[in-house]
């Protein structure tokens, strides 16, 4: 009788185990499809990005072309501080080799953040890219830039 019950907990300790591995990586659902992309971006474009941690962001909605408001996302995001005008490009081109569209009611480019929205299906990015500033707030003549990557789904 002992013997039964001790392969009854061995199996349930191993299926827990199983379960464990299969849906945990690095200690983060790997099942997360936003958490899967950023991590997936790093790794693809040699960036070193802060870790990827919950962020809000603002998605513009549209309908027949016209912008009818914003919605508030809860997503995942992650940083990239100091990186290269090139570096930033091969971040936009990520999103762009991997079928997102840029989303022209999510864009921004008159200011000194840029903002660039791409959507695929329902999984949405918002790309700031904020140029260094000196301490009267002019735009540095260096090549540094901090980018954020926002991303999350969106029902529509």
């Amino acid at each position: 009788m002992n013997r039964d019950i001790l392969f009854v907990v061995v199996i349930f300790v191993l299926v827990i185990f199983g379960v464990y591995i299969a849906f945990f990586s690095n200690g983060n659902v790997s099942k997360d499809s936003t958490f899967s992309l950023l991590q997936n971006l790093e790794k693809e474009t040699k960036i070193e990005f802060s870790s990827v941690e919950g962020k809000t962001f603002i998605w513009s909605i549209e309908n027949d072309g016209e912008q009818i408001g914003t919605k508030a996302i809860n997503g995942k995001g992650i940083t990239a501080i100091g990186i290269t005008n090139n570096q930033s490009e091969i971040v936009k081109k990520y999103f762009e080799d991997n079928e997102f569209k840029i989303d022209s009611f999510n864009i921004d480019p008159q200011t000194l953040s840029g903002i660039s929205g791409y959507k695929k299906d329902k999984q949405i990015c918002v790309i700031k890219t904020t140029i260094w500033k000196d301490d009267q707030g002019m735009p540095m003549a260096v090549d540094k830039l901090d980018v954020d990557v926002s991303c999350g789904e969106i029902n529509e």
